[in-house]
């Protein structure tokens, strides 16, 4: 039996095979570059303090108690008031935050002695407007009537 010279030729080679896929790993890498970048820093900061406001407005219901808004400048904890003074609150799982990626909170209430905003039990509460800025993005955060707005870019 004689093998067909063209036959035993026909096919790619591991070679030609390997360089392929390199040129499309190099084309899928030069796509992923030009992409957008994910959601803007102050996009998630706004998203994660709407989040968490409206979890300190139910604890606060279901606990009985005031809990409170600390604002720094660039992030917040939360405070509970045990009937004499703020403390921290370590109970309703409402962890402090520190931003990061260039991300500062602005707010017209301004913590001095005690929170800034506060959390009533009654779950009647004042509104309150935050603003998330990271340099290029500004997301309005408000809170008004047991409802928390977005508006801004990206929101």
């Amino acid at each position: 039996m004689t093998l067909n010279r063209a036959s035993v030729r026909a096919g790619y080679s591991l070679v030609e095979v390997m360089v392929v896929l390199a040129v499309i790993a190099m084309l899928a890498g030069a796509a992923a570059l030009t992409l957008p970048a994910g959601t803007p820093a102050a996009q998630r900061a706004a998203d994660r303090l709407a989040l968490d406001l409206m979890r300190a407005e139910r604890a606060a219901i279901t606990s009985g108690d005031f809990i409170g808004l600390t604002l720094d400048h660039d992030g917040y904890a939360f405070t509970r008031f045990d009937g004499a003074e703020w403390q921290a609150d370590h109970t309703s799982g409402l962890r402090p935050v520190q931003f990061g990626d260039g991300v500062f909170l602005r707010s017209e209430q301004e913590s001095g002695e005690g929170p800034a905003f506060w959390l009533d039990p009654t779950g009647v509460n004042e509104t309150a407007e935050f603003v998330l800025e990271d340099g290029v993005h500004r997301v309005r955060v408000t809170f008004e009537s047991g409802q928390v707005r977005l508006a801004g870019e990206g929101a």
